[in-house]
């Protein structure tokens, strides 16, 4: 754009040659906006849509991937999800935003107990870690956040529980009912969210 910003360079051969240059650019810029505003539209509801389709994949690949990541990897980009969202917030209203950002904070939190699980079980090998296998094996084909795979949660916790009368100090057991109880407690509350519109 230097032929717009320096009307008085001496280096220009006549004014026909500088208006045509600066029509151009001129053109240029508003073609460009209107690109952007008519066919690349930016709407924060497809943007929300989108960050929870990705991030209900990402729950199921958790549950199926041979090297989980890390909890720190996965609070981290979690937090940079809702933090895109707290930015495209500007553009809607309160309630719808932070209905999105809870949602979202839901998911987050199912996430970190699948790795939480995952972890307990590379602890040591038991029943309690053949038992957390085959729970994740059903959630990859049924979903963490769906009716079926609470339901698988909520029917694991029983089963652990029951193995935990046998041994009621079992540090360990008390983990793994923890994290269960937390995703079936808050897939379920996801659930109830999403059925209620919230996207």
């Amino acid at each position: 754009m230097p032929n717009l910003l320096m009307p008085g360079n001496q280096s220009r051969v006549d004014e026909i040659t500088f208006l045509n240059g600066a029509f151009h650019t001129v053109l240029a810029v508003g073609l460009s906006v209107l690109v952007f505003r008519l066919v690349l539209p930016f709407r924060a509801r497809d943007e929300r849509l989108r960050f929870g389709m990705h991030i209900r994949g990402e729950l199921r690949r958790l549950c199926l991937v041979p090297l989980p990541p890390s909890p720190q990897w996965w609070i981290g980009t979690s937090v940079d999800r809702i933090g895109r969202m707290v930015r495209h917030a500007a553009q809607e209203g309160d309630r719808t935003a932070t209905a999105g950002i809870r949602l979202m904070l839901m998911f987050s939190s199912v996430g970190l107990n699948i790795l939480l699980l995952r972890q307990i079980k590379r602890q040591r090998r038991d029943t309690v870690s053949d038992v957390i296998t085959e729970l994740l094996r059903v959630l990859v084909r049924y979903r963490p956040v769906s009716p079926r795979g609470v339901a698988m949660v909520r029917a694991t916790r029983r089963r652990l529980a029951h193995m935990g009368k046998a041994d009621p100090g079992n540090a360990r057991l008390l983990e793994v009912l923890a994290c269960l109880d937390g995703i079936s407690r808050t897939a379920t509350a996801c659930i109830a969210a999403m059925t209620a519109g919230v996207e």
